[in-house]
């Protein structure tokens, strides 16, 4: 039978429930939703991966831009952080990190854009992702706590020109 299971990363086997679910059971419903529409074998677990790293790479650029990096230098970094061979190791394996990362990078880029625009979508897109991204992988509660204040670290020039909302105005903003 189909397996890619080894010590440290669990996967969905062809048929049926799923086994020890070590980490959290986002990585699975993920699973468990391609394997409705796709054959599951070593080809989709190896292509999904692997689209699931490489999306971590326009929502980090995304990020960037959103925290008033300059357009240039927020892509050559993703270029560079696309070209690091333990991001690409790291999106070509089986473990849960990949989509935890992925989801941790969404939630950044979407927690920044909803305090920046005050937008009361964004923030419930964000809301929802910080449980997804500790759902399928416990250790990154921590990531996920200290997203929700990176937006409120500011530069000189930024706390001059534009006051962010600090995130308890955010919530109390939206009507």
């Amino acid at each position: 039978p189909f397996t890619l299971s080894n010590w440290y990363s669990e996967v969905l086997p062809s048929t049926g429930p799923p086994g020890w679910m070590r980490f959290g059971p986002g990585h699975f419903a993920m699973q468990a939703l391609i394997r409705t529409v796709f054959p599951w074998n070593e080809r989709t677990l190896f292509i999904l991966q692997t689209f699931t790293g490489a999306l971590a790479i326009p929502l980090f650029v995304a990020a960037l831009r959103e925290l008033n990096v300059e357009a240039d230098v927020a892509i050559g970094t993703g270029l560079l952080f696309s070209l690091v061979p333990f991001h690409l190791r790291i999106s070509a394996s089986s473990s849960e990190g990949v989509l935890s990362s992925t989801l941790l990078t969404a939630l950044l880029f979407v927690w920044a854009r909803a305090v920046r625009r005050r937008d009361p979508l964004l923030l419930g897109i964000a809301l929802l992702l910080i449980p997804a991204a500790i759902g399928t992988r416990v250790d990154s509660a921590p990531q996920a706590a200290l997203i929700l204040f990176w937006p409120l670290i500011r530069d000189r020039q930024e706390q001059s020109t534009t006051r962010m909302p600090a995130a308890p105005e955010l919530a109390l903003s939206i009507e």
